[in-house]
């Protein structure tokens, strides 16, 4: 039986070294990505937002979760009565794209939330949490994980095979 890997595109608390990439998801592997500049980012303090719509490329990485796993995320994120998912392409580093879930807002939400111009929560995100241990987790060694036993080291999209760096 093979597993079905969904790849999914995180801004915020699951980025590497971030405090829930760590709880929920501490051998995940992934690749830095950013998506295009047609989204806002805001910050709810100990965590961001993002909806469609404004000019932000935001920052990222995307993750490979199988389907226990995007279940365990989906709980998180409070999808689908929370967050929305729905699917993005990402600019992969190192070249490529991939097609992505994104964790959504509705546009109308949080709209008195500040901005995040830079599209970068973990790089501003200690200054609005209050402190670093609601960002970074502790202990934080390494950017590369990895998720799942049948994860492999490709990621795959709409345009090829990507290798995860």
């Amino acid at each position: 039986m093979s597993v079905q890997m969904h790849h999914v595109f995180v801004y915020g608390t699951l980025r590497s070294g971030c405090r829930n990439r760590t709880i929920h998801l501490p051998s995940c592997e992934s690749i830095e990505a950013v998506a295009a500049p047609e989204f806002t980012l805001r910050t709810l303090g100990r965590f961001p937002m993002v909806h469609r719509g404004g000019d932000t490329a935001i920052r990222g990485e995307v993750l490979a979760l199988g389907d226990d796993e995007l279940a365990a995320v989906d709980r998180l994120e409070g999808h689908p009565d929370w967050y929305q998912r729905e699917v993005i392409e990402v600019q992969l580093a190192g070249g490529g794209t991939a097609q992505a879930w994104i964790y959504l807002m509705p546009p109308e939400s949080h709209q008195d939330a500040a901005v995040i111009a830079s599209g970068d929560w973990v790089a501003v995100g200690i200054s609005f949490a209050g402190n670093a241990s609601a960002v970074r987790a502790p202990h934080h060694r390494s950017r590369r994980h990895k998720c799942g036993a049948q994860l492999g080291t490709h990621v795959h999209s709409a345009n090829g095979l990507y290798p995860l760096a």
